[in-house]
């Protein structure tokens, strides 16, 4: 069986809820013990943070993701939740002069196979150095891909793919994207013309897999700011 999505997300703006450096981020709904939780930190200003923790202290694992002068973009990931309401909180994020450079945190859920083990692997797309590039160089269309080989088959390969632009887009036009993948969530951020957007695909006893993203409008052309794909591919024995 594959890892499924388990429609439980939530999304946080430190311009909004963040202070002192700490930016927390509850779940839409409670839990469900032993599933996957995800937890997706970007912005386009600072080193990145220092820590992140939730509810119940779960242990989160920190993927490795981009870190640039433009900004970073970094995945942790909990293996198995504890159940229940729970908020996740990072420390050590910088706010920035204005919400169009403040960090935006996202969590999220997903249910892992009833029976057998899940591998975790981190990616990021191949837009130029550490997978962000600047808007000029673009299409409308932007894509993240694996390659998966394993000698126990059939498997699943569910990849989680992470897009977000930094920094707002000069044109001041509000843009919004669709995938031919799962799109799970976008957002907008509060005070800027940045987004980002979360979609995930699943393929069955293949080497290949990939999440492609467009946007809208296309034009005016998107100028004046970088786009970031990260992801993360979930593999699972059938």
């Amino acid at each position: 069986m594959p890892v499924t999505y388990a429609n439980n997300h939530g999304i946080a703006y430190y311009g909004i809820s963040g202070s002192g450096g700490s930016l927390p981020c509850a779940y839409d709904s409670a839990n469900v013990a032993g599933n996957i939780g995800m937890a997706w930190l970007t912005a386009n200003e600072g080193a990145g943070p220092s820590g992140l923790t939730d509810t119940y202290s779960n242990v989160w694992y920190p993927f490795a993701g981009y870190f640039t002068n433009f900004g970073y973009s970094t995945i942790w990931v909990c293996p198995s939740l504890i159940g229940g309401a729970n908020t996740v909180t990072v420390r050590g994020v910088i706010g920035g002069p204005s919400p169009s450079n403040a960090p935006v945190l996202s969590v999220m859920e997903y249910q892992p196979p009833s029976s057998g083990s899940v591998g975790f692997q981190a990616l990021r797309g191949a837009l130029g150095a550490n997978g962000i590039e600047g808007w000029d160089a673009y299409p409308p269309v932007l894509e993240l891909d694996s390659v998966f080989s394993s000698s126990a088959v059939p498997y699943y390969s569910t990849l989680v793919a992470f897009l977000a632009t930094t920094p707002s887009d000069s044109t001041n036009t509000v843009r919004t994207w669709s995938s031919t993948a799962n799109l799970r969530f976008q957002y907008t951020d509060a005070g800027s013309k940045q987004t980002g957007a979360v979609a995930d695909a699943t393929s069955y006893n293949t080497p290949a897999n990939s999440v492609v993203f467009s946007y809208s409008p296309t034009t005016p052309p998107l100028v004046g700011g970088y786009v970031s794909i990260v992801g993360i591919l979930m593999n699972t024995t059938a």
